[in-house]
């Protein structure tokens, strides 16, 4: 197993290409990281980024204004 972290996303691998899993940091994350997310365009990314931090995927939901079907959506990929 290895594990690569930074400021923005940490990558997961279990040298096995078709679990890697790629995980962004809603509190750290780019605009441009988030944007890469399905749903996600530039607008939603700026808000994320205008009401951080965030400590729980509920408080992301209430604070960021990004609708929560979009959210459950990618809730998978995203860390705290």
């Amino acid at each position: 197993n290895s594990v690569l972290s930074n400021s923005s996303s940490v990558l997961v691998s279990d040298n096995n290409p078709s679990t890697d899993t790629r995980k962004i940091n809603i509190n750290t994350a780019t605009k441009e990281d988030l944007d890469t997310l399905k749903g996600i365009g530039p607008s939603y990314a700026q808000k994320i980024i205008d009401n951080r931090p965030y400590v729980s995927f509920t408080d992301l939901v209430d604070k960021s204004k990004v609708p929560k079907t979009t959210l459950n959506k990618i809730s998978s990929y995203l860390v705290y």
